[in-house]
């Protein structure tokens, strides 16, 4: 009888045991791997490229690669999140631009247990490398992130190396429904041209983004013309030529030297794809090389 009970405790001693060491592995492995909700197209390939999308539960709506984030929920575009949407995802960490909004939305997200952590969009390329850099810490990926930054770096050397003679004078046009828009100095895509050794043209008219008449397209007399797409349709060039008339009087227009460009690249600041766009781009800017 007593060694009955003896029996009947060890057995339950160890149920408990082991109740407990499941327990222990499965908060441990809820540390390691937390729900992550990524907002900006740069931020969630960013993630995904150090290696950690399997912990993405949801993005923006403009995250569009890789393809893997369209069987994800959306919690709607960047700009407009809402704090109902985001929590509704049951969210360990919010990583993002400090574009996504509106500010009382992140306030009220950073007044929750959810970590919000936001990235700079400062468009130059050290500003990629630094957040890398923290990205990768915050994900537990320090070398998946150094051999990020190399790649990236090897991609940015190639395109270099191609830059021959004159720089081709480039203009790049936000692609929408509406009256296109022109890339000026400070943006994302006036880095992505120089990296492929381009001149903006546009650059030492403006700022940021804006709409241009025809006779400053003329005036600026671009060589060749970058036109934004979705990353699954491919720009309609005759409809942006109709509304805009004077891009077909331009060399670029002339001599049919227009280019589409992956639209998700230019959000969010640079992304882990910034080298081999500027790559694919010197290819196109200067092909004799």
């Amino acid at each position: 009888m007593v060694m009955l009970r003896k029996f009947q405790w060890l057995k339950s001693f160890r149920s408990v045991t082991a109740a407990i060491s499941l327990s222990v592995v499965t908060v441990a492995q809820a540390v390691e791997s937390p729900r992550i909700v990524t907002v900006g197209s740069s931020v969630t390939e960013l993630v995904y490229a150090l290696g950690a999308g399997e912990q993405v539960v949801a993005v923006d709506v403009t995250s569009q690669q890789p393809l893997a984030v369209h069987q994800l929920p959306k919690v709607g575009y960047h700009r407009a999140l809402s704090t109902e949407g985001v929590l509704s995802l049951r969210p360990d960490r919010v990583i993002g631009s400090d574009e996504m909004g509106p500010p009382p939305v992140i306030k009220q997200l950073q007044a929750t247990q959810v970590n919000v952590d936001i990235l700079t969009t400062d468009a130059s390329v050290q500003n990629l490398y630094q957040r890398i850099e923290k990205t990768a810490a915050l994900l537990n990926k320090p070398q998946e992130g150094s051999q990020l930054q190399a790649k990236i770096q090897h991609d940015i050397d190639a395109a270099k190396a191609r830059f021959k003679g004159e720089k081709p004078r480039v203009l790049l046009l936000l692609s929408h429904n509406g009256t296109p828009m022109v890339a000026g100095a400070g943006t994302t895509a006036d880095t992505l041209i120089q990296l492929a050794g381009g001149n903006n043209v546009a650059a030492s008219h403006f700022e940021r983004f804006r709409q241009v008449s025809d006779e400053a397209v003329l005036s600026m007399r671009p060589d060749l013309i970058l036109i934004t797409q979705s990353s699954h349709e491919a720009p309609d060039e005759s409809r942006i030529l109709a509304m805009q008339p004077g891009l077909a009087m331009t060399p670029a227009g002339i001599s049919k030297r227009i280019v589409p460009v992956d639209g998700s690249l230019l959000v969010g600041g640079l992304g882990p794809r910034v080298g081999e766009a500027a790559l694919a781009l010197a290819t196109e800017f200067y092909p004799e090389s």
